[in-house]
Parts: structure tokens; C-alpha cells; sequence
């Protein structure tokens, strides 16, 4: 069986050429990052057709239903979130 080897040279080159690539993928172009203080909510549809709406603000609680996720906010220590404003 004949097996085609990529040569050493050949296989450094495509590999920097895929970091540059990503690298110039990953610069932002915005000149403001975060939501504009008057920006209007983000709208998308899902696969059915139904509007959902992203607000601009953040949530106020945070409501765990398991056990598991209640502890991982305890250890961020955001156990007492809803109560500050």
C-alpha cells in the first residue's frame, strides 16, 4: 500500500496559516462593546416560527431547580442576588 506523508515543512505551514486565520476571526470591529443604553431588545424566531425576545438588561433572580446547580451558585457566591438591588 502507498501512503501519501505530508512533509514537515508543509504540515508547520498549514498550521500557522490556521492560527492567522482564526486570529483575524476573533478581532472586534465595534467601536462600543455592550448594549447602547437605548438599544431595543434582540428579536429571533425559533424553528417554529415563534418570536423570542433577548432583553437588554439582566436578569434580577435567579431561580435554580436542582440541587446541583443551587451549590454552584452558592460557590459563586450569588446565593443572595435577588435580595440586592
Amino acid at each position: 500500500m502507498f501512503y501519501r506523508v505530508i512533509s514537515y515543512r508543509l504540515s508547520l505551514l498549514l498550521l500557522l496559516s490556521c492560527f492567522v486565520l482564526l486570529t483575524a476571526c476573533g478581532q472586534n470591529s465595534s467601536p462600543a462593546a455592550g448594549p447602547q443604553p437605548g438599544a431595543t431588545p434582540t428579536v429571533a424566531l425559533d424553528a417554529y416560527g415563534t418570536p423570542i425576545i433577548f432583553p437588554t438588561t439582566p436578569p434580577q433572580r435567579i431561580i435554580s431547580l436542582l440541587p446541583n446547580t443551587s451549590e454552584i451558585l452558592g460557590a459563586l457566591q450569588l446565593q443572595g442576588a435577588s435580595c440586592r438591588r
